[in-house]
């Protein structure tokens, strides 16, 4: 409960101080980024853009301190998702009745078709298209004896808008993998 009151007062700060009451950022001020920077700099691990956005996701879902006490922060993570204060309040009083794991509720909202941004294929696939439109190729990292759970093989992708070098966007490129992680779009890999 300490970790969730100590990340819901972060989201909270991002919002009301460093953004002004405002519930986005200004346009091309990557405020979160600049944010992550500073606090990993001064604390150390746990700052990342992906976590700071989930903090101030969760102060938006949660404007008033009254989220339950019996969830934790993945849970809360994935209820802060659904924009509809119904249906959110409705999730989370069914994973507490049922005590739905994280990946149990996560479950549950794949299959209703309740939460976008964790389980939007879509939206991911419009950032990706947008993002590699102007890049002549791609360079793609497999690795060839290691799969997922679901044994989909592991790949790294990178790229340089207008590159026409392979070698310098293998050595230099940006690393597709870790912009899907930063926008929320994608979850890190755990085995």
């Amino acid at each position: 409960m300490i970790l969730t009151r100590a990340y819901w007062e972060i989201g909270k700060r991002i919002i009301t101080v460093e953004q002004k009451n405002n519930i986005r950022a200004q346009y091309g001020e990557a405020l979160v980024e600049r944010l992550s920077q500073y606090l990993t700099r001064k604390y150390g691990g746990g700052f990342s853009a992906t976590n700071l956005r989930y903090m101030r996701r969760f102060y938006i879902a949660y404007p008033i301190q009254q989220a339950p006490a019996e969830l934790d922060w993945t849970r809360y993570q994935i209820l802060s998702t659904i924009e509809d204060k119904n249906k959110r309040q409705a999730y989370e009083r069914k994973t507490i009745k049922e005590s739905w794991s994280s990946r149990g509720l996560a479950a549950r909202l794949r299959a209703d078709g309740v939460s976008r941004l964790f389980f939007s294929g879509r939206r991911a696939k419009r950032f990706v298209e947008k993002l590699l439109k102007p890049c002549p190729f791609i360079v793609v990292k497999t690795y060839k004896d290691q799969s997922d759970k679901y044994a989909r093989y592991l790949v790294e992708v990178f790229f340089k808008p207008g590159e026409t070098d392979p070698a310098v966007v293998a050595a230099r490129g940006e690393y597709l993998n870790q912009r899907l992680l930063d926008e929320g779009l994608a979850q890190g890999y755990k085995k």
